[in-house]
């Protein structure tokens, strides 16, 4: 509660120098105050299908700069309505040294690659701390070759729910990371992360779910050779994995190969496991060429509890290219993938997906531009059962182009999008089919005002046909009052109709910023029954402010 109301009292302290707008000269000398807020709110008669965003909710989002003494700081806020006791927290506050705005008033803090303070999203690599929310102090700081990170916060915070599958732990994570080397140059990193879980956050007993702990420890390096033309980068990361604190410890007389000092620090239990992985990535960076190439090896029984969408048991292969041509009005872009996984025979069998694409794209002045896009996808199992195994082909080919031009005094562009994918599965007769085809015009008049349609039909081999159109037109007042008036029309040929008509408008609030209002009104019916056919209106309200 103590740490709820200080965070309340930054939030009301911040709010007041926002509307006083330090108008005392003497003050505003020493201290400056910019920055952006908004604030979103929406009210509607029924909640959309399959999803838990709330019929009714607001958000509060603000984005600003203060200097204090030519020091600058960023601070930001985002709360919301839905903040929940049974969800992570979606609220957030944080206070950062805004380092690549610094003058040479304290040369020191130049140094300060990062320091945040409040929920941070902390960044050492992707198989080790990879952007997840964090609740604590984040430091990196790069003097001369000198180089030193430290983070350490909360995580998750512990959650109870019926469905015990759904509860969490609170969580704690300690990491730092030291070497030699700038950052964006050659450079030798060691890395090291705990992350635990709080036994007695949560009085849970079920095996379902379990207090964890984690140990990482690696090594990065990369080197930067000609002029940053060529550039090698490497990482090699341990990790142990204890599933469950609360299991028996090891005897360290079992495993002697471990030393007495490391095994008092980790202490390993009987549902610990320790795997690793490693990366190696190239990159040639010339003038209008790039190319790179990359292996990323994921043990199986590799984990690291702040990276949670980090995939493991994978060994990946990519290769990219990048090629401008003729004054870069034509690009060529390529690539592919391969990944198997199954690395050590633990699983009946491996699944191998490969993919590759390239993208041709044309830009000539006074010409419509044209770009077009060829993706496969294949991917297939070695099961020793014919009847279990998959064989899966999917294809993308696409096809955009666009052009800007003028009719009198009418500003126009014109925009196609057409899409072919087709999908192949063994347990299947035939190829699956979806065709997209679309069209986009706009026209600006030298009056203040502009039309738009676009227009959709979206053909399936299995669900049946969609088309939508929608049609808007906008007028600006007095050069200050935006208004939008629409209608979207959607036929889905074995579902139903939907038509939605919405009205937009935008005008200047007084002092207190920019308000956007926007009501919809969207009726559903269906051909064959009634169940499932509803009326919905929605408004949302949006306030800007910038000082």
């Amino acid at each position: 509660m103590k740490r709820l109301l200080e965070r309340f009292q930054r939030i009301l302290f911040l709010l007041i120098l926002m509307i006083s707008g330090f108008s005392y000269n003497g003050f505003s000398a020493t201290i400056e105050f910019s920055g952006n807020s908004r604030m979103q709110a929406q009210i509607s008669n029924r909640q959309g299908r399959f999803q838990r965003i709330p019929s009714d909710f607001w958000r509060w989002e603000v984005n600003s700069r203060l200097s204090v003494y030519d020091v600058p700081f960023g601070v930001r806020f985002f709360l919301s309505s839905e903040q929940s006791g049974v969800r992570q927290n979606m609220n957030r506050f944080s206070i950062s040294l805004l380092s690549n705005r610094l003058t040479k008033r304290i040369p020191f803090l130049s140094h300060f690659n990062k320091l945040c303070i409040g929920t941070c999203n902390p960044y050492y690599s992707s198989l080790t701390l990879s952007g997840s929310a964090m609740n604590g102090v984040d430091i990196e700081i790069n003097p001369g070759l000198f180089y030193l990170a430290f983070t350490t916060g909360s995580s998750r915070k512990s959650i109870y729910t019926r469905d015990l599958q759904n509860a969490t732990y609170s969580r704690r994570i300690l990491a730092g990371k030291i070497g030699i080397g700038k950052k964006r140059s050659s450079h030798l990193y060691f890395a090291f992360m705990r992350a635990w879980d709080d036994a007695s956050s949560l009085v849970v007993d079920t095996s379902l779910v379990t207090p964890k702990e984690n140990y990482l420890a690696g090594a990065e390096a990369h080197l930067v050779l000609f002029r940053k033309k060529l550039e090698i980068q490497g990482e090699f990361v341990a990790s142990m994995l204890t599933r469950d604190v609360r299991s028996a410890t090891i005897d360290q007389e079992e495993v002697e190969q471990v030393p007495e000092w490391l095994f008092d620090l980790i202490d390993p239990r009987i549902s610990s496991s320790v795997d690793y992985a490693y990366r190696v990535k190239s990159l040639l960076n010339l003038s209008k060429t790039k190319l790179s190439a990359e292996v990323r090896m994921v043990g199986p029984g590799y984990y690291s509890l702040a990276a949670p969408y980090l995939r493991n048991d994978e060994l990946l292969y990519e290769f990219r290219f990048d090629q401008a041509l003729y004054q870069r009005n034509i690009y060529l872009s390529s690539y592919y993938r391969r990944s198997e996984d199954n690395l050590i025979p633990w699983k009946r069998t491996s699944t191998i997906t490969s993919a590759f694409g390239f993208n041709v794209s044309l830009r000539f002045p006074k010409y419509p531009y044209v770009q077009v896009n060829y993706a496969p996808f294949y991917q297939d199992n070695d099961h020793p059962v014919d009847s279990l195994k998959t064989e899966n082909k999917t294809s993308l080919m696409s096809l955009v182009t666009g052009y800007n031009y003028r009719v009198g005094s009418i500003n126009a562009t014109t925009n196609f999008f057409i899409s072919e994918q087709q999908s192949e599965l063994i347990f299947e007769s035939g190829t699956r089919a979806l065709r997209t085809f679309s069209i986009n015009q706009n026209m600006q008049f030298r009056f203040p005002m502009s039309l738009s349609l676009s227009f959709s039909h979206v053909q399936t081999d299995y669900s049946g046909d969609i088309t939508t159109l929608d049609m808007n037109s906008s007028y600006r007042f007095l050069n200050m009052w935006s208004n939008m008036l629409g209608i979207r029309i959607t036929s889905h040929e074995q579902r139903g109709h939907k038509t939605g008509f919405y009205i937009v408008s935008k005008f200047p609030a007084w002092k207190f910023g920019d308000l956007h209002l926007r009501a919809d009104q969207n009726f559903f019916r269906q051909d064959m029954a009634t169940i499932g056919e509803y009326d919905e209106f929605i408004l949302r309200v949006i306030l800007t402010k910038r000082w």
